[in-house]
């Protein structure tokens, strides 16, 4: 099931709410003053295990040291 992000309509507050259908659900009412909401979009981020300066996975740069990458990476010179 997904999380979504609402918006109040009236007095802004933003929440997130885990709905299972989106398309056939109602949009949910604020929970601080039970106004019409939005659904807005929402914002996430992603972490890697292990990255350097240049994006690159830590064996990406292992391989360009080793001079494996083809020198995309700037770890390589």
């Amino acid at each position: 099931m997904p999380i979504y992000e609402f918006l109040c309509e009236k007095c802004h507050y933003r929440f997130e709410r885990l709905v299972t259908i989106m398309r056939n659900s109602a949009l949910p009412a604020c929970p601080k003053c039970q106004s019409a909401t939005k659904r807005i979009l929402s914002v996430f981020a992603a972490h890697t295990k292990a990255s350097t300066p240049c994006g690159n996975s830590a064996d990406a740069c292992q391989m360009a040291q080793e001079g494996g990458c083809g020198g995309s990476c700037p770890m390589s010179s």
